[in-house]
């Protein structure tokens, strides 16, 4: 009966060994009852292989896989990825596009490589792609046209992203510049002190704790606030003779949605 062992440690009677680690070994051969009858083979190479760890992506980004594969006693003849979705490869450094069916859902996924020699002898490694969702960001207004005095209600919704805040800003110059007037919050109440003008606002979904996804910036709200209404009327002629006529000219600013009314009186 044989008996075989790795670096003359633990003895089997199976001259396979699985579960190796990759580095160098000593396999010894001995027959039981006969200690001449004994060898060894050193210098027998398991072949290793490394792979990032961890790769924390954005959903917008394509995965990249890298595997490096350090030969044993023979050379490297292939490499064999697999993960979920059912994506599997040949390639030592695949690439998965996010058009791709392969291409997983947000979240935590784990892609195992296998790299085998010549002799048949593989090392495994694994590595877990971390996938944050794209942040998105839109912006709403209950009205975007009010009076002096009047208001509006800002309501914002996000999504995607990791530990992201919300930044909100304001322009008064038609986008040339923002301003940020407030950090945190969905809503936003326009104060009513506002002054007859036209105002942008937009939010910023930031300050990911996720650096590979950028920052989602929202559509632009135009609020249009508007004077009070006003109207004033005047004539080319205030004074004719009977069979003569005048023309009454009515000027309007202000207000909203307005309509002009005519009315007449006898007498100053």
């Amino acid at each position: 009966l044989v008996e075989y062992s790795l670096n003359n440690t633990t003895w089997q009677t199976s001259n396979v060994f699985t579960g190796l680690a990759g580095g160098r070994y000593t396999v010894y051969a001995r027959v039981l009852g006969n200690p001449t009858c004994a060898d060894n083979f050193p210098y027998v190479n398991v072949p290793t292989l490394s792979c990032q760890t961890i790769l924390n992506i954005c959903s917008t980004q394509n995965i990249q896989l890298n595997a490096t594969g350090y030969p044993g006693s023979a050379p490297i003849i292939g490499y064999s990825w697999s993960g979920p979705n059912g994506f599997t490869s040949s390639l030592e450094d695949p690439t998965i596009l996010t058009t791709s069916p392969f291409y997983p859902a947000a979240g935590s996924h784990v892609y195992t490589v296998t790299v085998t020699d010549n002799a048949g002898c593989t090392g495994t490694a694994q590595t877990t792609v971390n996938i944050t969702a794209q942040p998105t960001a839109s912006l709403a207004a209950s009205v975007t046209q009010f009076c002096v005095g009047g208001t509006s209600l800002l309501t914002a919704t996000v999504g995607g992203g990791a530990g992201c805040s919300i930044v909100w800003q304001t322009s008064t110059n038609g986008g040339s510049s923002w301003t940020t007037f407030q950090t945190g919050g969905t809503t936003y109440q326009l104060p009513t002190n506002l002054t007859a003008g036209t105002y942008q606002y937009r939010i910023l979904y930031t300050n990911c704790s996720n650096n590979d996804c950028p920052q989602a910036v929202s559509n632009v709200i135009i609020i249009t606030v508007n004077p009070d209404a006003d109207i004033s009327i005047a004539a080319n002629i205030t004074n004719f003779c009977e069979g003569a006529s005048s023309t009454i000219t009515a000027t309007t600013i202000g207000g909203i949605g307005c309509n002009i009314v005519w009315e007449t009186r006898v007498g100053t």
